[in-house]
């Protein structure tokens, strides 16, 4: 799940990872690969060099610059064999792993090859204004049975060998990731870069967000701060907290990957991302922090229940159009909060995620079951979505919760995407429908 595993790959390519990534349940056939010396590979951390060294301006602005973009090949590609000179210079993309394909954005700039081995700079994260890592990496190289890149990151339980070769045929540089634990876990996962310019970073990101309106907020209940380090708010054009014109509220609760301290993170996988795309809505969106902890699982109910106090006494919200919407561990609570107090909920939107009693092998993750009949839920529209190919929640546990819902009366739109995975919050809150669909509704 977005949220309860971070991507393999993810681990794979950042060095500072000191632990064993959460072996996924189901794992691709490892594929046969040539016989290498791969060796330990050495890292060097980023953090020192100046924003402006790693950097460059995009599309003229101040603000928003080109990931790597300031970097230039420390050898002339003359310098460089001919069959590796393809691989010279900037490449971006995804990782395509478990358990969620393309959630990993990989930046890698290779920067000088020379006698069977060379040095790139490697940057990857979930968030393009938030890296996970930025590293500089010493590789080999090898000629036969075709030109390859490659190097072994390691753990304390576990290693994996990365290779990277240049597809003709695409343009592409390829990689594959093939993993091993100690335990004896095996898995294989594939990178795929191309020359696009279009992964960005800002100077100032809280500035960047607050041009579009969009600010992280501290509580003003202490009490509230013990669980999460405060909310991300967008207030909508011609907001006037002196007006006595209510707005509707889009409450939304975050995935397991974006707990943390860093309230910011929740600009990315959340309604803030169609904001972010450089659209407006009629609407206030909340959307509360949760800190990492082994002391809950998810949002605790008191908790959500006190934001959204905090929100009515701060801000002039429609209490009679209180919107909630959660991906993956958020669509858990959201579905959890909507049953605990339907008087106060509009209308729901839980993504990625079913009843727990539907899905039994969650509920060893510390999920709260249920118990609560839906029958007291019956006034509150839902809007479900998920994945077919899904490989952390159950298509037939979405299926099940959809159609006991609705033996309880409940109102629910479903939309189920046989051809996505856990990921249908990317496509979800880019749509312009679903706001069409989630705003029309009235308690």
């Amino acid at each position: 799940m977005k949220g309860m595993m971070m991507s393999a790959l993810a681990c794979l390519l950042l060095a500072a990872c000191a632990a064993t990534p959460s072996t996924p349940t189901a794992a691709q056939p490892t594929a046969p690969q040539p016989t290498r010396d791969f060796g330990r590979t050495s890292w060097e951390d980023l953090a020192g060099r100046g924003f402006g060294d790693l950097h460059s301006s995009f599309n003229g602005s101040t603000n928003e610059s080109l990931i790597f973009g300031s970097l230039e090949t420390a050898a002339s590609s003359s310098a460089v064999p001919a069959p590796l000179q393809p691989f010279m210079g900037r490449w971006e993309g995804y990782d395509y792993g478990y358990p969620v394909p393309k959630d990993i954005r990989v930046v890698l700039f290779v920067q000088d090859i020379s006698d069977g081995q060379g040095t790139a700079l490697l940057w990857a994260g979930t968030n393009l204004q938030k890296p996970r890592d930025m590293k500089k990496v010493h590789f080999k190289v090898d000629l036969q049975p075709e030109p390859v890149l490659y190097w072994r990151a390691t753990w304390p339980n576990a290693h994996a060998d990365l290779t990277f070769r240049f597809d003709p045929a695409s343009g592409s540089l390829m990689g594959r990731a093939a993993f091993k634990a100690s335990q004896g876990f095996q898995a294989v996962w594939d990178v795929r870069l191309t020359r696009d310019r279009t992964f960005t970073v800002c100077r100032d990101y809280p500035a960047w967000l607050a041009e579009k309106g969009i600010h992280a907020r501290a509580f003003e209940n202490p009490e509230l701060a013990r669980f999460g380090a405060g909310y991300l708010e967008y207030l909508p054009p011609g907001y006037d907290p002196s007006s006595s014109k209510e707005w509707p509220l889009i409450f939304f609760l975050c995935g397991t990957g974006d707990r943390g301290t860093d309230i910011e993170l929740l600009a990315k996988a959340s309604p803030f991302m169609y904001i972010r795309q450089g659209h407006s809505l009629p609407c206030i969106i909340a959307a509360p922090g949760l800190r990492d902890t082994r002391d809950y699982r998810s949002f605790p109910t008191a908790y959500m229940r006190g934001v959204l106090e905090e929100l009515f006494s701060r801000y002039r919200v429609d209490r009679s159009r209180v919107l909630v919407t959660g991906l993956s561990m958020g669509g858990e609570a959201t579905i959890r909060f909507v049953l605990s107090y339907p008087e106060l909920v509009a209308a729901a939107a839980p993504l990625s995620f079913g009843d727990i009693r539907y899905a039994a092998a969650l509920r060893s993750e510390g999920f709260e079951v249920l118990t609560r009949p839906y029958s007291a839920a019956a006034a509150v529209p839902f809007y479900y979505v998920n994945g077919g190919m899904d490989p952390i929640i159950p298509p037939e546990a979405v299926k099940k919760t959809v159609i006991a819902m609705k033996e309880a009366g409940i109102d629910v739109t479903w939309k189920y995407w046989p051809d996505h995975g856990h990921d249908v919050w990317t496509d979800t809150y880019s749509d312009p429908a679903f706001y069409e669909w989630l705003l029309a509704k009235h308690r």
